[in-house]
């Protein structure tokens, strides 16, 4: 059956905002253009259902080059955050980054533990001008040293 809901003209907007959403909003991993270097790289992913300081606890024999931590310290007390970060400090191999966001509570490693962790302040701001979450006011990079 024929839709006459929709005139040509609705249906080429919608035809060009369905690009512009698989072109701009998609996450990387969701992009046509990633399946395949995705899919070939399959073996290399390891699934594990549970927060950061499990995962570094079950996998404590390894060491993580990178961290993607999202904005778990939201919802931390600054007690609690320090010793993640330690816990994720030592679990990470020298020139490893820590990334997340901040979108109530400003969170960023104090400068007594810079000797640890340098913040990129530089690189986080480049970034975070071009990321499309509008919620979190601040994005925050750090290189354990």
């Amino acid at each position: 059956m024929k839709r006459t809901l929709f005139t040509p003209d609705h249906e080429m907007f919608r035809d060009q905002f369905k690009k512009f959403l698989e072109r701009e909003a998609l996450p990387h991993y969701l992009r046509r253009e990633n399946y395949e270097k995705i899919r070939q790289n399959l073996d290399a992913l390891a699934v594990f259902e549970g927060d950061v300081l499990d995962a570094l606890e079950r996998y404590r024999s390894r060491r993580f080059d990178g961290f993607n931590l999202s904005d778990i310290f939201e919802y931390m007390t600054m007690d609690d955050y320090l010793a993640a970060l330690g816990r994720i400090i030592g679990s990470a191999t020298p020139g490893a980054r820590l990334v997340y966001w901040n979108m109530l509570v400003d969170r960023k490693a104090p400068a007594c533990i810079h000797h640890h962790l340098a913040p990129l302040e530089t690189e986080a701001s480049s970034l975070f001008s071009s990321d499309r979450a509008f919620f979190y006011k601040s994005l925050v990079i750090e290189r354990v040293q």
